[in-house]
């Protein structure tokens, strides 16, 4: 379940309807798409450090 919700996640950063920090992988990267929930991480961890 985690990695599908990721999958969407990324996929609506793709499509431009998400705010993505894109550091150090962009939605689009091909590390994304291995590591879905690295990229959720990776969001996560930029969103509380500026809150």
């Amino acid at each position: 379940m985690a990695t599908e919700a990721a999958r969407r996640l990324i996929d609506c950063d793709r499509e431009g309807e998400g705010d993505y920090h894109g550091a150090p992988y962009r939605p689009e990267h091909p590390a994304t798409a291995a590591d879905p929930r690295g990229y959720v991480r990776q969001e996560y961890a930029h969103w509380t450090k500026n809150q």
